[in-house]
């Protein structure tokens, strides 16, 4: 049977979950990247497009693409549903916002150049499903996470496990849905 993988993206972090149609958590990780501090080549947005790709690369890894990685990936094939959880657009400074539109970016465009069909979701409603509240903490979520699936399910730090248990509730919003898109799961 087919699981359905959340995907909470950012450009310093892009967490994952693999739940199954009943909700179990099958795998998460969360993958990060940080700013090299100088440029890679000729184009002024180097460092960005390398961190970008890093991201693509880790999102084929997890998805069964032929990519070769060293970390742990769920099996192959097992993906029918993608969700993430957009980015909420309330970045404090001009560089918050360029982040969140190149984590937007980059999932768009590999949703597109794989294939997955995927479901979108706003951070309120991963709060909302997770609390209860559509403005819990992270702190409120991360336990929430934990209550749900275990502490070993999610990654161990505090850092990493943030990102995998908003995309485990991202996931976890949708298929108490009802969407239509559940029907790939089968």
């Amino acid at each position: 049977m087919k699981m359905i993988l959340g995907i909470d993206a950012g450009l310093s972090a892009c967490g994952a979950a693999l739940l199954t149609a009943d909700g179990a958590m099958a795998w998460s990780a969360t993958h990060r990247t940080s700013a090299s501090g100088k440029k890679q080549g000729v184009r002024c947005a180097d460092d960005a497009a390398r961190r970008v790709c890093e991201h693509v690369r880790w999102l084929d890894h997890i998805a069964g693409h032929a990519v070769d990685l060293s970390a742990p990936r769920p099996p192959a094939g097992t993906i029918g549903l993608v969700v993430v959880e957009l980015p909420s657009g309330g970045g404090q400074s001009a560089a918050a916002v360029r982040g969140m539109a190149l984590a937007t970016g980059y999932v768009v465009a590999w949703l597109a150049c794989r294939g997955h069909p995927a479901v979108w979701v706003q951070p309120g409603d991963v709060k909302a499903i997770a609390t209860g509240g559509r403005s819990g903490s992270k702190d409120a979520v991360m336990a929430a996470a934990v209550a749900r699936w275990g502490a070993a399910s999610l990654p161990a730090t505090k850092a990493a496990r943030e990102h995998a248990a908003d995309a485990a509730w991202a996931a976890a919003y949708v298929l108490g849905s009802g969407d239509p898109l559940l029907a790939l799961l089968r």
